[in-house]
């Protein structure tokens, strides 16, 4: 059973005669939702790439995924279709952990410590929701209008956060980190819905320091990290900022470069990779790591004056920004080409 792949074993279960669509997807009913009434012919689509397992429906929308090469092999939802399929869960859980088990030759082994470590962690009890707080709290008030007017975001945008100032505990610096929240707006990072890292943005911009981050390493962090394994036929567009990534459904790294980890991470994922760098700013280094790591480049048209697609949606609206990046998005040889423009 340890030899068996990920594509064997669903095959097993799954009737996949009704084809394969224009994308690649092996077509099917969707015994998650039953597929309605079966009225419009099979809704439900698989892609194997390697030892990777990718599932949607065009019916009910559920996206999952599988990767026995990750820390945790199964997405939130990878678990719930194979068992609506009928695959037992100790065939499928063989073949995630089987590489974990086994060496080459099938003789048992330790579990290998990934390259990287991503830790999770709870919500701390100074944090409240902002979509929760009371129409007179003033903070709330500010954090909401900064959205609008700063970023064309809203309270909803985001599972954004404030902070009482509040901290039980003996450790002053703690204490003072806890204290220096107070006013800011703060943007947990998640991974399968567990909190990983937070940045508490400065409401004012003539603050000296515009963003506190939780003090813990970062350099296998990467803002929205869901999104590598949703909306496969997608590209995956790549940004510097948090807000920017939260207008496409984008991932954010929080620099102007790359680390190796956050490299490998987003190597991870099989959708195509897209740097967009910000204007007027240092971002060469970030969009010359993506080229060499054969990634493509986006340069929306943003406006002369415009340093990000934030500053652009502002201006010209969000449906023009965002179809002027699909439509100024380069791979290649092209990329490499546009890459010298930033």
């Amino acid at each position: 059973m340890f030899g068996k792949s990920v594509s064997d074993l669903v095959s097993s279960y799954v009737n996949f005669s009704y084809g394969v669509n224009s994308k690649g997807w092996s077509k099917c009913y969707c015994e998650v939702c039953g597929d309605g009434k079966r009225t419009k012919g099979p809704r439900g689509g698989w892609v194997f790439e390697g030892d990777m397992a990718f599932y949607h429906c065009f019916n009910c929308g559920i996206d999952a995924n599988f990767d026995p090469n990750r820390e945790h092999p199964f997405s939130k939802e990878m678990r719930n279709v194979f068992d609506s399929f009928g695959i037992p869960s100790k065939e499928y859980n063989m073949v995630a952990y089987a590489s974990k088990m086994t060496d080459e030759k099938g003789a048992p082994k330790k579990p290998e410590r990934p390259a990287y470590t991503i830790q999770y962690f709870d919500i701390p009890d100074h944090f409240y929701p902002l979509k929760e707080a009371a129409l007179g709290n003033v903070i709330a008030a500010d954090a909401r209008k900064f959205l609008r007017e700063k970023y064309a975001l809203n309270q909803d945008s985001h599972e954004f956060y404030l902070s009482t100032g509040k901290y039980v505990g003996d450790d002053i610096r703690q204490v003072a980190h806890v204290k220096a929240l107070v006013g800011r707006i703060i943007i947990p990072f998640f991974k399968n819905g567990r909190m990983i890292f937070y940045q508490a943005r400065a409401l004012n911009d003539s603050s000296p320091k515009k963003y506190l981050n939780m003090d813990v390493p970062k350099t296998s962090v990467i803002f929205n990290m869901d999104a590598l394994y949703r909306n496969m036929d997608r590209p995956l567009y790549v940004f510097e900022g948090v807000f920017d990534a939260m207008h496409v459904d984008g991932v954010a790294v929080m620099e102007n470069n790359l680390t190796s980890n956050q490299i490998e991470i987003l190597n991870k994922s099989p959708r195509k990779k897209v740097i967009v760098p910000d204007r007027k700013s240092d971002s060469k280094k970030l969009v010359q790591a993506g080229i060499e790591q054969g990634w493509g480049v986006a340069l929306p048209e943003i406006g002369s004056n415009n340093k990000d697609i934030c500053e652009g949606i502002l201006r010209f609206g969000k449906l023009h920004v965002l179809n002027s990046l699909v439509k100024k998005t380069y791979y290649g040889q092209e990329a490499k080409l546009m890459s010298k423009f930033v």
